[in-house]
């Protein structure tokens, strides 16, 4: 899972999942610091959609 966040075409964010840890670990750049909040919000609602999806399909992420 990566992506980044957009904002008017301009980065202001890039989100990486780390895929060899226990649990799960993003690694999350925060390109302009007025965003920070935005993007972290970003990172835990898309993980808890995922999360959701896999329960309901019994599938582990």
């Amino acid at each position: 899972m990566d992506f980044q966040v957009l904002q008017y075409g301009e980065v202001n964010g890039r989100v990486n999942k780390e895929w060899f840890s226990w649990g799960d670990s993003y690694k999350v750049e925060i390109l302009d610091e007025e965003m920070e909040r935005v993007v972290i919000a970003i990172v835990v609602a898309i993980d808890c959609v995922k999360a959701d999806e896999a329960a309901s399909s019994g599938a582990s992420i």
